[in-house]
């Protein structure tokens, strides 16, 4: 899976500098700055979970590139389910992150996912729901400079928030085969 992987995030971040370089070259600069950040996150989350965790870069390579051609090819605007899809799979992806970042400062706390089962679930929903909302604030700011129209109303706002929560318990739900996996190896 690490060559797989590495070589997928090599040709996502090679897309995602073309469509970045097309929107720098045709002058369209609030879009160019999505892309520069996009990409460099690309390349960052590739270089800290390259060799640790290959899948959740591939995941994130996956997330940012696609991210990247819905705003080239106009997916946000004609197409719910793209927008809804991609709000699941980001907060499942960031998620995962700060699982993995949280777990050795929690180690043998009450929240030690290790040691409670109801501790992963705390910091799962917690993050999510905390991101979700987060994310809401700066696309209603967002709107408010008229560099892009992110939301498209109450409805939309709520139903973005249950896709993060839905991601947000595909993550958990990962998590926790993990962890089981990981008891059991203990355990032989």
């Amino acid at each position: 899976m690490p060559l797989l992987g590495n070589r997928l995030n090599a040709v996502m971040t090679v897309g995602a500098a073309h469509i970045t370089y097309g929107w720098i070259e045709c002058d369209q600069t609030s879009f160019a700055a999505v892309g520069l950040v996009c990409t460099s996150l690309l390349i960052l989350c590739q270089w800290y979970f390259g060799e640790t965790k290959p899948w959740l870069s591939l995941w994130l390579a996956i997330w940012f590139t696609t991210h990247l051609v819905g705003m080239r090819y106009g997916l946000y605007a004609h197409s719910s389910l793209f927008d809804k899809a991609m709000h699941g799979i980001i907060t499942a992806g960031f998620v995962v992150m700060w699982i993995t970042w949280m777990r050795p400062a929690l180690a043998g706390s009450r929240l030690d996912p290790e040691r409670a089962a109801w501790g992963l679930l705390s910091l799962t929903l917690l993050f999510t729901l905390a991101t979700a909302a987060l994310w809401e604030i700066f696309e209603f700011g967002i709107d408010q400079t008229g560099l892009f129209r992110a939301q498209r109303g109450l409805e939309d706002t709520m139903y973005d928030m249950i896709a993060a929560l839905m991601g947000g318990c595909l993550a958990w739900f990962w998590e926790g085969l993990g962890e089981r996996r990981r008891s059991q190896i203990r355990i032989i």
